[in-house]
């Protein structure tokens, strides 16, 4: 996807007792953004770090994340509760969940499916192909296009077929980049 910066990225397991962070990779003040979603998106399960394994203490977490949890202890709109992940540190051994604004797991996906179609119906020329295409590549997502989505597309594709091609991928992106712009502004 031309045009398109990844701004982090992070592996997390779950567990019973929370949605553990293993590894963050971020470009710079991304990197509380990064926590942030996942925490709003972990509802009351929260999210904590990984314990520390065995009798080597197998977890390493570099100074500036610990910098990033040491702020969630510290914020106010963020609720703690203890957890024990054997870390010398008392603010790694706790959960963290957001107390005031939750992400909207269903104005996300809306979004996504959205973009999706945009992008595919834009770059699709025969009339039947866009439907399979945008159910094969939500399948592949997890994600099951209703019979009113595909339509809509189709719909969608039609009307965009008339329109100069440059046009539609200048709307398609600025709409995109509205969207991450929104949701992925970093918090300070």
């Amino acid at each position: 996807m031309d045009g398109l910066e990844i701004l982090a990225a992070m592996k997390f397991s779950i567990d019973e007792h929370a949605w553990r962070v293993e590894n963050v990779v971020a470009t710079e003040k991304y990197g509380p953004t990064i926590y942030k979603i996942l925490m709003e998106i972990s509802d009351d399960t929260g999210i904590s770090t990984s314990p520390v394994k065995g009798a080597a203490n197998q977890c390493f977490i570099v100074p500036k994340c610990k910098e990033i949890w040491n702020k969630f202890d510290l914020d106010i709109d963020v609720r703690t509760s203890f957890l024990e992940n054997g870390h010398s540190e008392d603010y790694l051994n706790k959960k963290y969940v957001c107390d005031t604004f939750r992400w909207d797991s269903q104005v996300a996906i809306e979004n996504f499916d959205k973009y999706i179609e945009q992008l595919v119906t834009t770059k699709i020329s025969e009339k039947e192909e866009a439907p399979k295409l945008i159910d094969k590549l939500k399948s592949k997502l997890g994600i099951t296009p209703s019979t009113k989505q595909l339509k809509d597309a189709e719909e969608a594709r039609l009307e965009d077929m008339k329109k100069n091609t440059e046009e539609i991928e200048i709307a398609l992106w600025s709409k995109v980049n509205r969207f991450l712009g929104e949701s992925l502004k970093p918090h300070r």
